[in-house]
């Protein structure tokens, strides 16, 4: 009897329970990996949205410094900056590589919105600076300019993961905005939701 007991319980795992450890391991490791990608793209996310927070403010230095007008153009994936020639009365774009506009590392949407009520502030703003130098062009201007005392078009780019419906179904999301006097900022959605500028800048209308 007694060695009967021992046979039995030095006899191991049988080959179903292997299997099913087998699984359970890779189904724990598809999990793991699966988390650390996701959180990688939305590390991501993040960086996008504060590079972007970081050159609006450079473009507010270089028009500060060369008495300039610039823009930033945004279109879903892509976003660049353009410098307005007061002498053709056209806008350029900057080929520094800093500022070059480029498609994102990965699939990242850029989302833009400006408050409607500032397009005739904005085309006010333009015709004065024209007028001062004589000029009649009239120039087509980006998403945001940039003016030469620092003020900036009001503006909020929703930066989210490509493939997602809406902006808002991304718990990820980051916004990036200003009220067009104070710097720009990078939040997540959910910092920006108790946010006292992002709030304000929610009850404009926004286009």
């Amino acid at each position: 009897m007694r060695s009967g007991c021992g046979s039995a319980s030095r006899r191991g795992f049988t080959l179903l329970e292997m299997l099913l450890v087998v699984t359970i391991v890779a189904i724990l490791a598809a999990v793991v990996a699966v988390s650390f990608t996701d959180s990688g793209r939305h590390r991501h996310v993040r960086a996008e949205a504060e590079r972007l927070a970081r050159l609006v403010e450079l473009a507010r230095d270089e028009a500060l410094r060369g008495n300039e007008i610039w823009g930033l153009a945004v279109d879903e994936g892509r976003y660049g900056f353009q410098r307005y020639d007061l002498a053709s009365g056209h806008w350029s774009q900057v080929d520094r590589p800093l500022f070059r506009a480029a498609p994102s590392e990965v699939a990242v949407t850029f989302r833009i919105a400006t408050s409607a009520a500032d397009e005739d502030r904005l085309k006010e703003r333009f015709a004065a600076f024209d007028d001062d130098l004589g000029n009649s062009d009239e120039a087509d201007p980006p998403d945001v300019a940039v003016f030469p005392d620092g003020e900036v078009t009001p503006f909020e780019v929703t930066v989210f993961l490509e493939g997602t419906k809406r902006a808002d179904e991304d718990d990820h999301a980051w916004l990036v905005f200003t009220d067009g006097i104070a710097r720009v900022r990078a939040l997540s959605v959910e910092d920006a939701a108790t946010d006292d500028q992002r709030r304000t800048l929610a009850n404009l209308d926004w286009q």
